[in-house]
């Protein structure tokens, strides 16, 4: 990748390469003691809420004094994802990372190294951005699990399966996050995606990575408990119908979902 350069818009940090611009930020809470670790740390803008923002500085600044701090006058994941759309500079794509994400995978080369230098990262995220406006689509994320054999080598890209938003990548800002089901917004937001283009962009070559929820305080894991796992399924089966939605595997508190974007199409 040839030579990138950050700059800062309206109080955004933006990363800029052969003409096209990427605002790459993490909405991160509780987490200022993790986040330090973060791969794109250095490119990104880090989006915390208003009474957090103390601490986050007094346990970045020493180690990172290059960390960029936006304040989020929003509480709830949901609505601070929605305060980026809303509040970012115009850019090609708004990227939104997890605090959690640690590095990339190339599944197709699943026996080399785990991806973690910040220049390799930020080609894979400027070269699927490319793709995606060139499809004219509005949305594009990675391959979820990362294991060689969940990803077909026939299919390095997906157009009707949902991204999660480890590492999300948004062209179309005028799409929301919805704050009623803040446990799986981003399937609720890639079906939007779909619903409105026919089609996302998931690049299954990459995937990125993140701590096991099992190992993370501060974040949704604060959040995840059976009642609110059920509630947030009853209200995606309510409003995307029970072919697209479909009860998974049991996940310590957590559910996975087994959902059918296809089936938003199919009018039987």
């Amino acid at each position: 990748m040839s030579a990138w350069e950050t700059t800062l818009s309206d109080g955004w940090r933006v990363v800029a390469w052969e003409g096209m611009r990427l605002c790459i930020a993490i909405p991160s809470y509780g987490r200022e003691r993790l986040v330090g670790k973060h791969p794109l740390l250095t490119v990104a803008n880090l989006v915390v809420e208003g009474d957090q923002v103390a601490d986050y500085e007094g346990a970045l600044r020493p180690a990172h004094p290059e960390a960029h701090i936006v304040a989020c006058p929003v509480h709830g994941l949901a609505q601070t994802r929605n305060f980026i759309l809303e509040s970012a500079p115009e850019v090609t794509a708004v990227v939104q990372a997890d605090d959690d994400l640690y590095a990339f995978r190339d599944v197709l080369l699943s026996i080399a190294e785990d991806i973690r230098d910040v220049e390799a990262i930020l080609g894979i995220l400027f070269h699927t951005a490319l793709v995606t406006a060139e499809l004219g689509l509005g949305v594009f994320g990675y391959h979820i699990s990362g294991v060689i054999w969940e990803r077909r080598s026939y299919e390095p890209f997906l157009l009707q399966n949902v991204v999660h938003a480890e590492c999300i990548g948004i062209l179309d800002r005028t799409l929301r996050f919805d704050p009623e089901v803040a446990l799986h917004d981003d399937v609720d937001f890639s079906l939007q995606a779909i619903r409105r283009y026919g089609a996302l962009l998931r690049h299954d070559r990459f995937c990125p990575l993140t701590l096991p929820h099992a190992r993370q305080l501060g974040g949704l894991a604060r959040l995840r408990t059976a009642e609110a796992e059920q509630r947030c399924y009853a209200r995606l089966v309510a409003k995307w119908g029970p072919r697209v939605i479909r009860p998974g595997k049991r996940r310590g508190a957590g559910i996975t979902l087994r959902v059918s974007p296809r089936a938003m199409f199919d009018p039987r």
